[in-house]
């Protein structure tokens, strides 16, 4: 059995009572396909439209398109800011107007 020296998972939570020893030792234990890096052809989420501009933010440095679901704020609507996302739902103002 593989022993893992460095962690697998990083987190704001690495400190040894917070460490999951047992997913870490799971991890280890993976197949190799499974370790292996895979180019991110896109990213679905996440649901509120404070994380996905967030998230754009960081995915739009390496021209990662992103599909928010659910996340309506109009900010995201700025194509000049947010170029790699797109949404499945009307922004906050067209659905004011609807109203």
């Amino acid at each position: 059995v593989p022993i893992i020296t460095k962690p697998v998972v990083k987190s704001s939570l690495f400190h040894p009572p917070f460490l999951f020893t047992p997913t870490l030792n799971a991890s280890a234990n993976c197949p190799r396909t499974f370790k292996k890096a895979k180019n991110i052809v896109g990213v679905i989420g996440p649901a509120s439209s404070t994380v996905t501009i967030q998230v754009q933010n960081l995915l739009q440095l390496f021209n990662i398109p992103q599909v928010g679901y659910s996340a309506t704020s109009r900010d995201l609507s700025i194509k000049s800011y947010y170029k790699y996302f797109l949404r499945v739902v009307p922004s906050d103002l067209l659905q004011a107007r609807v109203m």
